[in-house]
């Protein structure tokens, strides 16, 4: 979209904000605040980037499982981020239905990652209870996978963000089973995420209660009255978009 500017256009545009200050300076604080705009794309060095690279891992929910790539959530994300921030973003998902958290890790350990991404997502879970595997067999492989992805942040914790698993009770798909059971383990697990994303410093973006609506509301799911429809993916992007801003 941008091309990268250059640093004439970066010390035009801090004389143009040193203009607005100066101008401003009769305002009241409130009347400055709203004067004076943000600029999201000068980074480190002060340059402005006109691409991030961002990374999304998971099972069926990342994929988008019965919908089309457009409108998974990781590609509704970053179509509202290039909005927002004006610049391309070029994503990358290693994900795949039916992975458990040790799935994913054996993909990742044969796979060649750089470790060069801006912006590193994580949702991976649900399989895992599905299967009745156990909480520290889980804690285990999930403290891997944010290790991991917080290598492929070039080191830096702060850029990657966990995305909590959604509840499958509240689906049409779930009529037979034990819903009170799987909300209940949903949230022993999400507590178990949450736990491992505060220890490693890792923002943790809860949308397991948007995924607990109406169950005979077939327009929130696919086909299989399973996995997300489009539109329930963009409810839990309206949550994610604005907890990701504030990473930047």
């Amino acid at each position: 979209m941008h091309q990268i500017k250059t640093i004439e256009k970066v010390n035009y545009i801090k004389f143009i904000l040193l203009v607005s200050v100066f101008c401003c300076c009769t305002l009241s604080n409130e009347e400055k605040i709203e004067s004076i705009p943000v600029e999201k794309k000068i980074v480190d060095n002060e340059i402005l980037i006109d691409n991030i690279n961002y990374l999304a891992l998971g099972d069926s929910y990342t994929i988008g499982e019965g919908v089309d790539e457009k409108d998974r959530w990781p590609e509704l994300l970053s179509e509202q981020l290039e909005t927002e921030w004006e610049i391309d973003i070029d994503l990358k998902i290693i994900a795949e239905t039916g992975f458990s958290c040790a799935d994913l890790n054996n993909q990742l350990d044969n796979v060649s990652i750089e470790n060069n991404f801006d912006v590193v997502s994580v949702l991976i879970g649900v399989n895992d209870q599905f299967r009745g595997y156990s909480l520290e067999g889980y804690r285990e492989q999930f403290r891997i996978t944010v290790n991991k992805a917080i290598e492929y942040a070039k080191g830096n914790s702060s850029k990657v963000f966990i995305v909590s698993i959604p509840d499958w009770s509240f689906t049409p798909f779930a009529e037979n089973y034990d819903k009170a059971k799987i909300s209940k383990e949903i949230d022993e697990y999400n507590k178990v995420g949450k736990g491992i994303s505060d220890n490693l410093n890792v923002s943790f973006i809860d949308i397991t209660a948007i995924s607990r609506t109406d169950s005979e509301d077939y327009s929130l799911v696919v086909s299989d009255g399973l996995h997300p429809s489009k539109k329930m993916y963009q409810l839990w992007v309206n949550v994610i978009f604005n907890e990701v801003k504030k990473l930047y």
